[in-house]
Formats: structure tokens, sequence, C-alpha cells
């Protein structure tokens, strides 16, 4: 897959067939990840039952049978062995019917520990029970989410198979060593910049550090194997192979977003098998478990090793004595002096892709998850008099500036202001009603919800809590929007880089065209199958696909400009500062509310997290408040046209004023040809 010189002649079969890519991910990732997050639910997640005699085995089996599979029930004689089942991640809890105890382990995946404390409570409930809830393995007060190990991890994948691409693509005269010790390096080093990150800068995990450091170096360098080995025996169709493996599947088959055993059993089964899968789940283990059970992760990663050393042999064997072929070709010097420091800057330079995703990614999502607290989160009081006054007050005092408190007159209000987007949550304190809108986020409505149902108590009252905006049975994490939304930048940013290297001769309109079809055919899809396979469009299909399409046209636009006016760097731009802090900064992962208020500010100006939230906001709010996204997207695609305009015309210009130059130097070489046949005349 070798271009053509910039400006040389355009292959439209080559142009064509390489813009399958980035459809390809702006259709594969989203469908992937929705497949396996957007309805998770327990899947013969184990639980256990103390006791020794036939209660306990009646109540497994009671378990098992109106569960309807979700949960599959064994006895255990005794906690003790419970607590070490939990430890070792073979059971997600363990209730003594003899005392109302439940054991579970929230480092093992907060959505397992809450699903199974609601069946235990259900149970518990039907004995005349009251649950009593033990936490054997809490998630520290910095790492509350639990997934800081999920960033680093990826971080440490992305780098190592970014090494192995610039290395395989871009070097591939080094040599087989010198490959091998650029990848080693460079996985220690993102290992470290990782660990420091998470450690040091955010203090997000605090327990074996060299432990961590170690594996994510291991994690780094066997993703770098296998795609540089890859690499050197398909050549670039490696790339795909390798995005499939890595990214579309290992991510949702680790159980680091959503447990293993929440996911549908085709994604949980993988869990052993894949690279990333294995590689996070030994981080969690090593994290929070000492290293429990480590060594069926271990023994993944050393047999893909294994098959990566093959694929080195293979690729000898094919062609003996040589690398990698040249995928990206380069103009060497032919001067050894000249060659060696071109080689160094070039080596060099290769390195800085790896580094950003190290640097990048863990400054970026641990920084919004590890820790989530309100922070002038709007919240309303519903009434008048006294009573009201008094609600306003004590949350004002126990809150401080946590809470942004105002008073509506009335439920229709308050619900009318959640269906906006301009409260996050009400409360009636003399008549009990709480109001949330979990389409907005499940983490900002689970914690207005038990604020105020608190607020409600305390007033002697039974708390009814009503959600104007639920989220649907097929989209019950909310996060449905933010797969399309990445899917669809993702498509644009990869359209517009494969349009600047393969349509080099083709008129900057016609470029700008194809990354605008590009995000139209894939936004088509996208919503295609949302609607029929997921289910997730109810009534704002048309809706969503113009979302998604501006966001691809948006994005692609950004792309293609930066690509005109300096070049490849700008690919570092797009990822580095619109795509992985847009999306971090969209306030679906994590409400903006919920987020150091830097975030709020790149939520303001960037295009990928105003198009992300635009896209939610279409699907379950009608499209409140999307004039203000659409206003910052028209703004950056504008901004786009108008440089791709100037960049047409300055090079216009350049090409008229090199076609002037050539016709002179002509003119110059005919006039000395007559002048040399004049002398020559006898």
């Amino acid at each position: 897959m070798s271009s053509g010189p910039p400006g040389g002649a355009t292959s439209w079969p080559k142009l064509l067939a390489a813009l399958a890519f980035p459809i390809f991910m702006a259709l594969a990732m989203p469908a992937a990840y929705l497949a396996a997050f957007h309805e998770p639910e327990p899947t013969n997640m184990v639980v256990q039952i103390v006791g020794t005699g036939d209660r306990a085995q009646k109540l497994a089996t009671g378990v098992g049978v109106s569960t309807e599979g979700r949960f599959d029930a064994a006895v255990v004689a005794d906690t003790e062995t419970a607590k070490r089942a939990l430890a070792d991640l073979d059971s997600r809890a363990a209730y003594d019917p003899e005392t109302g105890d439940l054991f579970i382990a929230s480092a093992g995946g907060a959505a397992a520990a809450q699903a199974v404390t609601a069946v235990f409570t259900e149970v518990a409930g039907q004995s005349g029970q009251t649950l009593s809830v033990t936490d054997v393995a809490p998630l520290p007060e910095q790492d509350r989410v639990g997934v800081s190990f999920l960033f680093i991890g990826l971080a440490a994948i992305l780098a190592g198979f970014t090494t192995a691409t610039m290395l395989g693509m871009v070097l591939p005269g080094l040599g087989l060593g010198r490959h091998l010790a650029i990848l080693g390096g460079m996985s220690v080093i993102t290992a470290v910049i990782g660990t420091w990150i998470a450690y040091g800068v955010y203090g997000a995990l605090s327990t074996n550090l060299l432990a961590v450091g170690a594996m994510l170096t291991v994690l780094s360098a066997v993703t770098g194997l296998i795609h540089l080995g890859g690499l050197r025996l398909i050549g670039s169709e490696m790339t795909v192979v390798s995005v499939i493996l890595f990214i579309i599947l290992g991510i949702p088959a680790s159980g680091a977003g959503v447990p293993a055993d929440m996911v549908p059993g085709f994604f949980g089964s993988l869990q052993h098998f894949l690279t990333t899968s294995s590689g996070l789940d030994a981080l969690r283990r090593i994290i929070y478990f000492d290293g429990a059970g480590i060594a069926a992760d271990l023994t993944t990663l050393a047999i893909w090793t294994v098959a990566a050393i093959g694929m080195f042999t293979l690729a000898t064997l094919k062609r003996p004595g040589k690398g990698g072929e040249e995928v990206l070709p380069i103009a060497v010097p032919t001067e050894p002096a000249e060659r060696r420091l071109f080689t160094r800057r070039l080596t060099a330079g290769v390195m800085t892709l790896p580094l950003l995703f190290a640097i990048v990614m863990p400054l970026v999502f641990v920084g919004l998850f590890h820790s989530p607290a309100p922070r002038s989160m709007p919240i309303a009081v519903i009434g008048s008099g006294a009573p009201v006054t008094e609600t306003v007050a004590g949350l004002e005092a126990a809150a401080g500036d946590a809470l942004d408190v105002v008073v509506v007159p009335d439920a229709g209000v308050a619900r009318q202001q959640l269906e906006d987007l301009e409260l996050r949550g009400a409360v009636d304190p003399m008549r009990g009603d709480v109001y949330v809108a979990s389409a907005a986020g499940m983490q900002a409505a689970a914690a207005v919800e038990s604020l105020l149902t608190g607020v409600v108590e305390s007033g002697g009252h039974t708390a009814t809590i009503t959600d104007v905006a639920p989220l649907p049975a097929e989209d019950s994490v909310g996060a449905s929007s933010l797969y399309l939304g990445i899917g669809a930048a993702v498509g644009g940013f990869l359209a517009a880089v494969i349009v600047g290297v393969f349509g080099g001769g083709l008129r900057t309109r016609v470029q700008a065209l194809v990354v605008v079809a590009v995000a139209v055919i894939s936004a088509a899809i996208q919503v295609l199958w949302g609607w029929t396979v997921f289910d997730i469009f109810d009534g704002s299909a048309l809706s969503a696909f113009g979302m998604l399409t501006a966001l691809g046209i948006t994005i692609g636009l950004i792309t293609l400009a930066g690509f005109k006016l300096i070049g490849p760097a700008q690919l570092l731009i797009t990822l580095f500062v619109f795509i992985i802090p847009g999306v971090a900064a969209s306030g679906i992962a994590v409400q903006l509310d919920l987020a150091p208020s830097f975030y709020g500010v790149l939520h303001a100006i960037l295009p990928t997290a105003q198009g992300l939230g635009a896209i939610r906001d279409v699907i379950y709010f009608d499209g409140a408040g999307v004039g203000s996204s659409l206003a910052v997207m028209g703004a950056w695609a504008a901004a786009a046209v108008v440089c791709l305009v100037w960049a047409s015309r300055r090079a216009g210009k350049a090409d008229r004023s090199g076609e002037e130059t050539a016709d002179d130097q002509a003119v110059e070489t005919d006039e000395g040809q007559v002048l040399v046949g004049a002398v020559d005349a006898p």
C-alpha cells in the first residue's frame, strides 16, 4: 500500500480501496462496542452461598432458577473460603443466609458488585433480613470508578502498536536487531510515563508500583512484537488485523469497562485469549488483588510472544536477508554522514507518536475518571415557604460549591428544565418527590438521587423517584452515542489522512468532497444498523444521521486543511488535540459537573466534544441545546474551508509560477540554440 508523491497522478482504484479502511473503522468499532456494552447484564455470573445444609443448597438452586441463569450460584462451606474466592476473582459475591451478610469485591468490577447487591437485597428481603454488605476489596478514594488501569494499559498498548507501525512502515531498513531494541526501549519509556502519571500526578493508584510498571512494559512490548512480526510477514494488511485484535475485540473482552461476565458470551470467551484483555485483566489483579490469579493472563501473553517470534521467522524465510517492505517510501540521502544523521532524526520522529499516546491518554482520561465529584451541579428545590428555604439552606451548607441550588415554583417547571438539560435533579421536600434525568448521565443521576433521597428522608418522608428522561433497556449504560460519535470522528480523520496521502493529484475541492462522501456513507450505515440491529434510535434516526455526518465532516475537513498547511504534523494535532481530549470533554463518559473545570473549557471550544454531546441530545432530549453545538462545529468547519481555499489558491499560484519559469527556461534554451547555430553557420 505505497503512495505516490503528493501532487502526482492519483490512482482512483487505489484511493477507493484505501477509503474502505476509514469506513470500516467508523462502523466496526462502534458495532463491537454496542454489541458488548449497550445492554450489559449478568451472564452466568458466579456467586456463592455460605452454608452446609439443605437450606444453602436450596437457596443456591433458587437463585439460579429465579434469575434465569444470569447467576450461577454454588455452595461454599464458610466465609473465609468465600472471601478467598472473591480475592481470586473466582466469585462475584458470597451470601450467608444465616446472618444476612453479603461479601463483595467492588475492585473486581463496580457494575458486577451493584448487580449482585441488587439480587441479594431481594433475597434477604424475602427471608425478612436486612442485607449487610461487606466490601473485601473496595476501590480507593482516588480511583472511585476503578478504571485508571484501563487507560494506562490502553496507552501502553497503543504505544507498542504505533511504535511497531512506524518502524515497519517508515524505518524498515534498520534491521530486526535495531527494531527490537527500539521497541523494547519505547516499551520501558511508555510504561514509566503511564505509571508516573497514575501514581505521581493524580495519585489514582498507590500499590504495587513496580509490578504495574513491569506489566505495562510487557503489554506494550508484546503488542509491538505481534504487530511488527505481522507487518514483516504480510505487510500493511496487518494493521487491520491488529486493530481488530487489540482494540475492536480486545477492549470489550477485557472486562475493564464492563465486567466480562456482563457482556455477551462471545466477548467474555475472549478474555483469556487476546493480549489486550489478558494484559488489562492482569493489571487489575496486580493493582487491587496483589496479583492473585495472574498466571492465566501471563500464559496468554507468553503464547502470543511465541506466535510473534514465529511470524518473524516465517518472514525471514519468505524474504531471506531482508526486513519488512518499505510501505511509505522516503527519499534517503546517499552520502554516508548525511544518511546517518537522517536516520537518527527519522528514528526520533518515529518515537513522537507513541510517546504522545503514552502521555496524553493517561493525562486526559485518568484525570477525568479517577475521582469524579459534583462541581456546581444545578439542583432545584420545588415549592415556596419556610420548608423550601430551610431545604435550600441545608443543601448549600452541606454541599458548598458542589451544588448550585435554585428554587422553582412547581414540578412542571422542574421537569421541563431537566428535559432542557438545565438541571441535574429536583426535590419537593413537602411531598418527598425526587426528579432526575438518567439519560443526561448515569453517574450524575445516581449522585443526585442519593443526595436528594437523604434530604427527603431527613424530613420524615419516603422518597418517590421519577426519572423524566430514562435510558431505554437497549442502551442501559447511555454510552451508545459516544461509541457512534467516536466512529464518526475517527472515520472522518482517517478519510482525510488517506485522501491526503493517496489523493495528492486531486484538486482540493475533490479531496474535500471525498471526505464529505465518506462521512455521509459512514453515518448512513451507522444509523441503519444502529436502528435495525440495536434499536437505539427511537424516532431520532434522521437527526442522529445529521449529527454523525456533521461531526465526521468537521473532523475530516480540519484534518485535511491542516494537512495542506503544515503537513503530516496535523495528524498529531487532530488525534491529541481534537479527538482524545474531545471524547473526554464530551460530558458523556463523565458528566461535566462531575469533572474538573478544565474539561468544561475543552467542551466549549472543541468540535468533537460538542458533536458527541449533540448526538446524545438528539437521541434522548429531542435536540435540546444543540444549537450551540452546531455553532461550534460550524465555526470550525468554516475555518477549515477557508484554509482549504487559501491553500488551494497558494498551490495554484505556485504551479503557475513553476510553469512560467519552465517556459522562460525553454525560451532561453531555444534562443541559445539559435545563437549557437548562427555562430556555427559558415
